[in-house]
């Protein structure tokens, strides 16, 4: 068999393309609040709830993980943190609107302080056990409509991501921090353990945000 018989008289067979992946839901600092305003208007637990996981980066089975004694150190704003999938455990600072937000729910739930065991849940479900992601899920997705959000945006998932374009967005407005080192922060925040999957996975959408993206990498691989 020659060398011209082993070839294709048609066009060469190229490798399938690749759908390009719909784009991941950021909400807009103006649709965050709005969100906030929807728990607030609905209870203390939504508002500890939604506050916590936005400000951690807490993906939905998260917080139904959290015991009481994960946050004894509340009064200094300090939580502990339970991650999933290789994220980071550890105590984590928050903010003195969160942790207002967590004691008020806390002394809701638990109104007898004497009868408050370490092992309970800060958010119980059923049958005395923590929130299931599916039931963190839903909440989020109630909220969600009521606060007009559109639909890609009807997941808890969407605050992690809204937490880190929220940040990153205000340090390209104040241009003094080094992107290096606002990622790697930013990775502390949201439990990642490297800060090339925050990078990757939570800070592209726009040609703006993407060409921040290759800057930010380019500091990083020097």
């Amino acid at each position: 068999m020659t060398a011209s018989a082993n070839r294709s008289d048609g066009p060469p067979i190229l490798p399938p393309t690749r759908q390009r992946p719909a784009p991941k839901a950021f909400l807009t600092v103006a649709e965050w609040r709005q969100l906030l305003v929807a728990a607030r208007a609905s209870s203390r637990r939504d508002e500890a709830l939604l506050l916590l996981t936005y400000e951690c980066g807490l993906r939905r089975e998260e917080p139904g993980l959290l015991r009481l004694s994960y946050i004894a150190r509340l009064h200094e704003r300090i939580v502990y943190l339970w991650r999933g999938k290789g994220s980071q455990t550890g105590d984590y600072e928050l903010s003195a609107t969160t942790a207002k937000a967590l004691h008020a729910w806390v002394n809701e739930a638990y109104p007898d302080r004497e009868a408050r065991r370490p092992e309970s849940f800060v958010f119980p479900g059923y049958r005395r056990k923590g929130l299931t992601g599916r039931a963190v899920y839903a909440i989020y997705t109630q909220l969600a409509i009521a606060a007009g959000l559109p639909s890609n945006a009807h997941s808890p998932h969407a605050l992690k991501r809204s937490r880190c374009q929220h940040i990153l967005e205000a340090a390209e407005r104040d241009g003094s921090i080094p992107v290096d080192r606002l990622v790697k922060s930013l990775a502390k925040i949201v439990g990642h353990r490297s800060a090339m999957t925050t990078v990757i996975h939570y800070t592209q959408q726009t040609k703006r945000e993407r060409e921040l993206v290759q800057r930010v990498t380019d500091d990083l691989v020097e």
